[in-house]
């Protein structure tokens, strides 16, 4: 047992920073489990509490630019150092939360490949804060995420509520063991800021996967499906709106390494071992080399054409649950799900998608044909030889129909044409052709034009 006075510093503003670029606070919308956390009115703030280090097996010390002993809870366990204002009471909770905690600790640790937070080199706790905006003395600003405080040391802020949430937890926490990341092409900023928080939601999917909640963001793929793989808060294309279907399309890039480890058998480690590779790929570049090009394109076009058959690889109510949280929040004047709308009147001949629509790197098209009569028709498709501003075109195309399973590969001729035969026989009622842009380009916001050109 051990006491340790340590001085409060109050009113401090705080941005969230993760690898000293600026960290957007992941957002929650819903809490898992009931939390008790009343205002104690018998509580004095004279009152001295002795700490129980006893579970320290690192020898761990206490130290914190934001609480004191005198005025926090603080309880220990494992490298973890949970703090709350006396006049809260949150001693039912902190056996979730340690537990949770740990349990990620030791994964990323012996299965990921990951790295304790500085913290534990430097010999001290990580410390988690649970707030209660402006009825406690933490910073009025903080919010939900993992911040850097004077001494350079990582430490984590969860408003009351959220602090129960389990896939809160495990994406806050996951972010944490991002922290020592030795990689500078996975450094939070520009084309690349992306993985950060598409990891952190892959983790905390991955090991809760039926969670309704876990998914809401992913009809943002689907509306604008455009949009290059890495398209985050602060790398959009000039003219793009900057409303909740562009800004947290991130957040849903957690669909594709979720489908590459669920549905593509594509190892866990290769959507972790790129934070302490010393690598100066991004993360998209370093997938296209260790995974493999040629691989990688057809999992991005399988992945695709799942994501237009109303992501058949997730369960029905989390779909449902997106869709939701799209007609709740978004600007559903913003989406453009088809680049091309396709009906007999207009079936035939030579089509084009908008420049605006024309798909960036690593995003794609998808083409609706809708009522069209039986018959055999010649699909032939021509693409640019490079994108908009020189990078050399890659196309790959599926086609699927709505309400089957079943995916059709076209085979290319090359890297920038092909063409097939679409038989129809029972008069289709909505189809799609996806046209992928997958070059061996992973920065920027150009775009790969192309024509389609259909024939009886």
């Amino acid at each position: 047992m051990r006491t340790q006075k340590i001085t409060v510093k109050i009113g401090i503003k705080l941005s969230y920073v993760l690898f000293g670029y600026i960290f957007f606070a992941f957002l929650l919308n819903a809490c898992s489990k009931e939390s008790k956390h009343s205002i104690d009115p018998t509580a004095t703030l004279e009152e001295e509490q002795e700490t129980d280090l006893s579970n320290n097996p690192l020898q761990l010390t206490l130290e914190s630019e934001f609480a004191n002993e005198q005025d926090y809870i603080v309880v220990t366990d494992d490298v973890f150092a949970i703090w709350w204002d006396k006049r809260f009471d949150h001693e039912d909770d902190i056996e979730f939360m340690f537990e949770t905690f740990k349990t990620l600790r030791q994964d990323c640790l012996t299965n990921l490949g990951m790295q304790d937070p500085p913290n534990v080199a430097a010999g001290v706790f990580f410390n988690i804060y649970i707030h209660h905006g402006e009825q406690d003395n933490l910073p009025d600003g903080w919010a939900n995420g993992v911040g850097t405080n004077r001494f350079d040391l990582p430490y984590m802020t969860l408003p009351e509520g959220a602090h129960l949430d389990y896939n809160n937890l495990l994406h806050e926490g996951f972010h944490v063991f991002q922290y020592s990341s030795n990689s500078p092409g996975f450094k939070y900023s520009g084309d690349t800021a992306w993985y950060t928080e598409s990891s952190a939601q892959w983790y905390a999917v991955s090991r809760n996967p039926e969670a309704v909640d876990t998914f809401i963001e992913i009809e943002t793929l689907t509306s604008n499906p455009h949009l290059a793989l890495w398209h985050s808060f602060d790398n959009e294309a000039v003219g793009d709106p900057t409303d909740w279907l562009y800004q947290v399309r991130q957040y849903a890039m957690q669909a594709w390494l979720y489908y590459m480890t669920s549905q593509e058998g594509v190892g866990e480690n290769l959507i972790t071992d790129g934070f302490y590779s010393k690598t100066d790929l991004s993360p998209q570049n370093y997938h296209f080399e260790n995974i493999g090009g040629e691989r990688l394109r057809n999992i991005f076009a399988n992945w695709a054409a799942r994501n237009t058959l109303d992501f058949d690889y997730l369960t029905r109510p989390q779909v449902a649950r997106a869709k939701e949280e799209l007609n709740n929040v978004a600007d559903l004047s913003n989406r453009k799900p088809y680049a091309i709308s396709l009906i007999p009147e207009n079936f035939l001949g030579t089509h084009i998608p908008p420049a605006e629509l024309k798909p960036r790197g690593w995003g794609y098209n998808v083409i609706k044909l809708e009522n069209i009569p039986n018959g055999t028709y010649n699909i032939s498709f021509n693409g640019n030889e490079e994108g908009s501003e020189g990078a050399l075109s890659h196309f790959e195309a599926r086609f699927v129909t709505k309400g089957q399973s079943e995916v059709q590969t076209i085979t290319m001729n090359n890297n920038i044409s092909g063409s097939f035969n679409l038989n129809l026989e029972n008069n289709l009622v909505e189809g799609y052709l996806i046209i992928v842009a997958v070059p061996e380009h992973f920065t920027s916001t150009q775009n790969y034009g192309y024509s389609i050109t259909i024939s009886e």
